[in-house]
């Protein structure tokens, strides 16, 4: 029973692809292609292949763009179905077709499916290589020259150039290693360029951190290599010297003075009343005095005698001095303010100049000195 049911089921298989093909026989072929996009578009991809292949009958008088186009989608069929080499297959029959495909084309098949840019390229890099047919090996040898220059990387400056000159496209690699492999002096950074691709090449003289990577005043084997298509080498071989200079460093900032800062203690003049009654009354007591004390040798003679008055004046006036020049000290908040900020500026300028001479003292200015060639 199972076998029958499976018998009908191809049988009613056929029948509807027959139908499909026949109707598809009504449409001209720019409907077909159309029709077959938006299947590819439902994701009916069986059903798209069918009015695809009755495009691409050798009776259906399909022009070869219309071919080319009939095969690329057909590609995308049989993306569907997994089937990665059968795509390939479809594309490069689009190409043999019309090399002329128009890249238009290309950017619609990559809307309709995201894998189709993908394989449509290895398709092409296959089709041109036929095209191109066996490459013959160049009879001359590969040869490289060089530039670089003697030069001083700033603190800021990592990367050291080397222009490469191959005498054909070549792939390009730099090497840097110390040139004696002594215990703890070994370094080892590179470079590469790609093949054809532009120069100059740098290799990175210090570390993340700025700190170089060498040891200061040694010697250091840098090695060229060209490697061409065919596989063809080429190397060149030079010696530099790495040296690091003294770090440019700020001069740091003194320590404030008392004669910078504001005083936040004010003398200010005050007034006084009891100064004043103070002074006045010492005046009186004093030209009172004598005769107060009721002792005629203290009072002989003094009757027309200037001096006790001469003393109470006095007295009196120092009362007014002691008046008009009084002083009391009061505190100052601006000055105290300004004196605040103004140590906790000085303090950031010069936290900032440490740490500037800290980080030129870690990235040293590195001279790079060629000592021979060979």
């Amino acid at each position: 029973m199972r076998a029958r049911g499976l018998m009908v089921l191809g049988v009613v298989a056929g029948i509807a692809l027959g139908a499909g093909a026949a109707q598809a026989q009504q449409l001209s072929i720019p409907q077909r292609l159309a029709a077959a996009k938006q299947q590819i578009i439902d994701l009916n991809a069986d059903s798209a292949a069918v009015l695809l292949q009755s495009v691409l009958a050798s009776t259906s008088g399909a022009s070869g763009s219309q071919r080319a186009w009939a095969y690329s989608l057909m590609a995308l069929t049989r993306i569907a179905a997994q089937d990665r080499p059968a795509a390939q297959r479809m594309f490069r029959q689009a190409l043999e077709q019309d090399p002329r495909l128009p890249q238009d084309s290309i950017r619609a098949l990559q809307d309709l499916d995201s894998q189709a840019e993908a394989v449509y390229q290895q398709a092409l890099a296959l089709f041109r290589g036929a095209l191109a047919g066996p490459a013959a090996v160049p009879r001359d040898s590969l040869t490289v020259s060089f530039t670089v220059s003697d030069t001083v990387l700033g603190s800021a400056e990592a990367l050291f150039p080397i222009t490469p000159r191959p005498s054909r496209r070549a792939r390009m690699v730099v090497t840097v290693a110390a040139a004696n492999a002594q215990a703890g002096n070994i370094l080892a950074v590179s470079d590469t360029l790609a093949l054809g691709a532009a120069g100059p090449l740098t290799v990175s003289l210090r570390r993340p951190d700025g700190r170089p990577i060498f040891q200061s005043g040694q010697s250091y084997a840098f090695t060229l290599v060209a490697v061409d298509s065919f596989g063809m080498q080429a190397q060149r071989r030079w010696t530099m010297r790495l040296d690091t200079l003294p770090p440019g460093r700020q001069r740091e900032l003194p320590e404030l003075s008392e004669s910078e800062m504001r005083p936040e203690t004010l003398q200010v003049r005050s007034r006084s009343a009891t100064s004043l009654l103070a002074g006045v009354g010492l005046g009186a007591a004093a030209a009172a005095l004598p005769m107060a004390l009721g002792r005629t040798e203290l009072n002989k003679g003094l009757a027309s005698d200037a001096t006790a008055y001469v003393v109470a004046g006095s007295a009196a006036v120092a009362g007014i001095i002691g008046y008009l020049n009084g002083r009391r000290a009061v505190f100052s908040p601006q000055n105290a303010q300004w004196n605040a900020d103004r140590r906790r500026l000085h303090e950031d300028s010069a936290s900032a100049i440490r740490a500037a001479n800290e980080r030129a003292r870690l990235r040293p200015p590195i001279r790079v000195v060629m000592e021979r060639s060979r």
